[in-house]
Order: C-alpha cells, then sequence, then structure tokens
C-alpha cells in the first residue's frame, strides 16, 4: 500500500509535467537553517517527566512552477528535512518527500485573494526506528491583503501519519503498540504586519484536533485517556508513549526581515496548549532563530 501510494503520486507528477511542458515554467528552491528550544520534549503532563532540549532543523526544497494563465500556477516539487538533538538522540530524523500545489488568483491587482491547496507525501526516518512513518498532507488556505501592511491568511490542514506498529514494544496487553499511526485536522489563521523597514511582523492562531503521542514514565495520568500504549525506546529513560486525541492551542509571534535580495533571517515564539479530556492537560513553548536562503 505505502509502495503504491508513492508510485500513483509520482504518475501523477509526471503526467502533470507533460500536460504543463508548453506553458511558462521556471525552477526556485529554498535552504532553511533553524535552532529551536522545546521546553516539553515528551508533550509529558507530570512534572517530574517533562524536559526541554534545542535542535536544529535544515530544510531543503526543490520546486518546478508553471503558469498555465495569469494567476493560475502549479508546482511540483520535493522536499528534504533534518533534524539534529542537542541531547535527544532517539528522536534524531531525516525525511523526503514530493509535493504538489496548485494556486488561483481570484481577480486582478495587490487585494485579490489568492487560493492555495497543495499535497505532501514524505517518508520520515529516526534515529530509533519506533517513529518511522509515512506523513500525507493536504494543506488548503486562502490569502489577502487588506491593505498596503496587513495580509491576512486562512488555512486548513489534514495531516495522516501511517507508521509500523512495533508489538515487540507493546507496553500492555490490553492496548496495541500502535502509537505512531495519527490522523489530525488544523484551522489556522495568521496576520502578516509589514513594518516600516520592510521586515515582517506576523500574529498566529493554530486549532489542533486530532492523535498525538505523549510519552511519560510509567504510572502516568496519560493512561486514563490513552488509545495505544508502547515502550518508548527514542526517549529512552524508562518512558512510555501514549497515543491520545487532544484539542490543543497555539499562538504565535514571528519576526523576519531580508538580509540580501536572496536571503531572510528571523525569530518566532509559539505557546501551545492541550486538553486531552478527564483533567489531562499538557502545554509547551518553543522559540526559534532561522536564516532561509532562496536560489
Amino acid at each position: 500500500m505505502k509502495t503504491l501510494r508513492i508510485l500513483l503520486t509520482f504518475s501523477t507528477a509526471l503526467h502533470l509535467l507533460g500536460w504543463c511542458s508548453t506553458v511558462f515554467a521556471e525552477t526556485g528552491s529554498a535552504l532553511s537553517l533553524s535552532v529551536s528550544y522545546h521546553n516539553n520534549i515528551p508533550n509529558a503532563v507530570s512534572e517530574p517527566d517533562i524536559f526541554g532540549d534545542s535542535f536544529t532543523d535544515i530544510n531543503y526544497r526543490l520546486d518546478r512552477f508553471f503558469v498555465a494563465s495569469p494567476g493560475n500556477r502549479l508546482s511540483v516539487g520535493t522536499t528534504l528535512r533534518a533534524r539534529q538533538y542537542r541531547h535527544s538522540q532517539g528522536l534524531e530524523s531525516i525525511s523526503a518527500g514530493l509535493a504538489m500545489a496548485y494556486s488561483h488568483r481570484a481577480g486582478l491587482g495587490a487585494y485579490a485573494p489568492r487560493f492555495n491547496i497543495s499535497f505532501e507525501l514524505a517518508r520520515y526516518e529516526f534515529s530509533e526506528a519506533i517513529r518511522d512513518a509515512w506523513l500525507a498532507s493536504l494543506d488548503m488556505n486562502m490569502s489577502k491583503r487588506i491593505s498596503p501592511e496587513w495580509l491576512l491568511t486562512l488555512g486548513l490542514l489534514f495531516e495522516d501519519r501511517d507508521a509500523k506498529t512495533r508489538s515487540e514494544l507493546q507496553f500492555r496487553p490490553d492496548f496495541t503498540a500502535g502509537v505512531f499511526d495519527q490522523k489530525s485536522a488544523t484551522v489556522s489563521g495568521r496576520l502578516d504586519y509589514t513594518l516600516p523597514n520592510y521586515s515582517l511582523l506576523s500574529f498566529g492562531y493554530r486549532f489542533r484536533d486530532g492523535d498525538i503521542d505523549a510519552s511519560s514514565r510509567p504510572g502516568s495520568p496519560l493512561l486514563r485517556v490513552a488509545k495505544a500504549i508502547a515502550r518508548d525506546t527514542g526517549l529512552g529513560r524508562n518512558y512510555v508513549a501514549y497515543l491520545i486525541e487532544a484539542r490543543s492551542h497555539s499562538f504565535s509571534v514571528d519576526w523576519a526581515v531580508a538580509v540580501t535580495d536572496n536571503s531572510s533571517i528571523g525569530i518566532g515564539y509559539q505557546r501551545s496548549i492541550a486538553d486531552a479530556g478527564r483533567g489531562i492537560e499538557y502545554d509547551h513553548n518553543n522559540v526559534r532563530a532561522e536564516y532561509t536562503l532562496r536560489f
């Protein structure tokens, strides 16, 4: 089934490339390097199980853009990602994916709304295989400039994570070990404000509803809402991974400024609060510094 998904996606991309061979096309790529600190790596709810860590992300994306008519653009591309933790070596990961996107501008001028839809299928491999998975994501959003300084973006994201159930890591006979098979839906909104120096200040909100993994030592209150449980060989420390269903609210603020015509630097902060029901709540904070180069 997984192989079929890849073949179908690549086949579709090739057909689209053939269809667009006679229209205007260009290639673009972006490389980003970011350093972040997350103060609750395991999404734990009990204070003794909570710990933070810093990590470095390297992301690369290569896209081929096709413009069939004014305001309509199609892209087919590849994505590569890598994450390195300072202490949590079992969570280090690499991924490769194929992405397709379509963008339509409804009208002319800077104030015309733009509608975007994109699909990506990516394979994630971790230093500890318990989290290895295919991730399919469908992202739909609309953006509209509401003044010379303000840009509004509203989005809807669906994600489906398909991971192998490692039965040898089953922790309790009355629960399966399929912790990392997850589905979720996210609604988001963002306001971007262009400052007089042409730097960008962004304010974001995300509501996520769906599956998430949270890890703690045995005896955690997470057991009350768990759908699956497995020994977490990625985190070690005698941790157990729980699959739970939670609703989370995330608030973010970001600032970015161009360094050259093709590069920018930025910093950001995000605060998330999650509720899994039956009195189970957890929160985390994330700070990030990023450099992006486009070529």
